[in-house]
């Protein structure tokens, strides 16, 4: 049996859900179980491909604890769980920000929006930076191996909340391994914030334009996705389309969850995630289409037999953030060491199950950083943002 049979995915995720769905996770729990809301399927969703960029990195390290080679792993299958769940979380990302934007009408409170942002992606973000930092610091010897102004400029990079990834820090060229890497999609998301739902709010001038906007932008996005098919184009195609099923929504088109047009919708998406797994990269145009049909029968209501709206799926979701940027972290702890590589390079059953338990420490360091780290920062978020808005009330009503 290879390292890349799906049996090590299920297997393992099955475990996940168990944990998940224990007590000791109670301290996930958000408002969402109490509230019947169409977006709750976005919630479970998110859990899932947090754990799938996991097991696409957990299988990229068994070829380059053998050979030092770190490259999409010789499998569609794990391919496919990496990089169709950061395109699904660009969708989520567009999805959600554009459904603001529809209920406001385009008027945003942009200072709060920022403030929000900052505040729920730094804190976590600066943590694992000063975790690889530390680790870099160790391996260097703590020894300064460039001159303080190139040490300053790498660490005035690394501290725009990963809008730059981490190059060479102190001489050392594989920081970025470290965290595997996935800091990269925070500059995709920083440009979301920044540049397309900015423009994109113009087209709030008329009633009902942002469904015709959401359809254009789509299309062309797809179009320039055909033409160059590159990791940008995915990007933004990726944004557009959540911003046009946000728009669908808003509309009124959904699934209700207790019909049988749920179970119908349930084995598309199945069929369309048996199809996408047998293509050799998700940043092409026919597997961005694919995912689209997926993520708008997701976004409309569809549960997938009812996968999304499980207490385990609703809890990994609300921890998401952290299993995604820690999973380098505790890879690197648990497969670098030369006598855990050893172990784990033993046999197949072995290197799963050296996963499962970085998988289950992932979860739970996670659900710790969410509780102790996510949480305060968002609420401090809000405090700032609160405070900023009353001087401007007192302004407003005064004479």
């Amino acid at each position: 049996m290879s390292v890349y049979t799906p049996i090590g995915y299920l297997a393992v995720s099955m475990l996940l859900l168990a944990v998940a769905g224990s007590p000791l996770f109670r301290a996930a729990d958000a408002s969402w179980h109490t509230q019947a809301d169409r977006t709750s399927t976005i919630d479970g969703l998110r859990g899932f491909l947090a754990l799938g960029v996991f097991f696409h990195h957990a299988v990229i390290y068994h070829r380059f604890l053998i050979d030092g080679v770190w490259t999409v792993p010789p499998s569609a299958f794990y391919t496919e769980l990496g990089q169709a769940s950061v395109v699904l979380f660009f969708m989520i990302t567009g999805y959600l920000f554009w459904g603001k934007a529809v209920e406001a009408q385009g008027k945003l409170d942009w200072r709060s929006l920022y403030i929000g942002r900052i505040f729920r992606i730094g804190p976590m973000y600066y943590l694992v930076t000063l975790a690889m930092l530390a680790i870099v610091l160790r391996t260097t010897g703590f020894h300064v191996n460039e001159p303080p102004s190139a040490l300053v400029h790498e660490w005035l990079r690394l501290s725009l909340l990963g809008y730059y990834g981490p190059g060479s820090i102190n001489g050392y060229q594989d920081a970025w391994m470290i965290i595997a890497g996935v800091t990269w999609t925070l500059h995709y998301e920083w440009l979301f914030y920044l540049l397309v739902l900015p423009v994109s709010t113009i087209f709030f001038a008329r009633p009902n334009m942002h469904l015709l906007y959401g359809g254009a932008g789509f299309a062309v996005s797809v179009l320039m996705l055909f033409h160059h098919p590159t990791i940008n184009s995915a990007g933004y195609a990726a944004f557009f389309t959540g911003i046009l099923c946000a728009s669908l929504r808003a509309a009124g088109m959904e699934i209700d969850s207790r019909r049988h047009a749920n179970r119908i919708a349930s084995i598309i998406i199945l069929v369309l995630l048996g199809i996408l797994v047998r293509m050799p990269s998700a940043y092409s145009p026919i597997p961005i289409l694919l995912l689209a049909a997926v993520f708008f029968l997701c976004s409309a209501g569809c549960t997938v037999f009812g996968l999304l709206n499980w207490r385990a799926s609703k809890r990994l979701g609300e921890v998401s953030y952290g299993i995604y940027l820690l999973q380098g972290l505790v890879l690197y702890a648990f497969l670098r060491p030369h006598g855990i590589r050893a172990l784990a390079l033993g046999s197949v059953a072995e290197y799963w199950g050296i996963v499962l338990l970085a998988a289950v420490v992932l979860i739970g360091s996670a659900l710790i950083a969410h509780v102790s780290i996510e949480k305060p920062g968002i609420r401090i978020g809000r405090r700032i943002a609160l405070r900023m808005k009353q001087p401007l009330r007192s302004l407003a009503k005064a004479p």
